[in-house]
């Protein structure tokens, strides 16, 4: 599934002409997305199958300047589920000097963040797992009283 923001719209790539963007569920995603909060870190001696990353949800942002975000859900732990984050760059433009600090800021990012595995809230971690089936509903038809304003305007 692949979900773009431009300005401050969702858009869900693939969508049927009976179908649209229940943007009343994406509500929620803002919110987990800005107000992203630990609440802990999870054993260091925990492997990838018992934080469950191997069967979670994935979730990846790219942003316009060619860094990307990926976050990775696994299982829950008491209110809360584990979480781990990392980060990749691809140019986008020539400049080389702009490319280098993306790419250390990058570096730097995983650098502090890789190596922890963190506990985010099940509300946060349910917010960013939605499937297409959460997201999407079927498109209103028009009334019939509309349709008829609409084919009287046209003539």
């Amino acid at each position: 599934m692949e979900l773009k923001r431009k300005d401050s719209s969702w858009a869900l790539a693939g969508l049927g002409e009976k179908e649209e963007l229940d943007s009343s569920k994406t509500y929620s995603l803002d919110s987990a997305l800005s107000y992203l909060d630990m609440t802990g870190l999870a054993d260091a001696k925990l492997t990838e199958a018992e934080l469950g990353f191997a069967t979670g949800s994935g979730y990846t942002v790219r942003l316009k300047d060619g860094k990307s975000y990926t976050a990775k859900i696994g299982n829950p732990v008491g209110g809360d589920r584990y979480f781990k984050v990392s980060a990749a760059f691809a140019a986008v433009g020539t400049n080389a000097v702009e490319n280098a600090a993306l790419e250390k800021a990058v570096k730097d990012f995983n650098a502090k963040t890789g190596k922890w595995t963190y506990l985010i809230s099940s509300y946060s971690a349910d917010s960013m797992s939605k499937s297409r089936k959460d997201l999407v509903k079927a498109k209103e038809e028009p009334k019939k009283d509309e349709k008829k304003d609409d084919d009287k305007s046209k003539k």
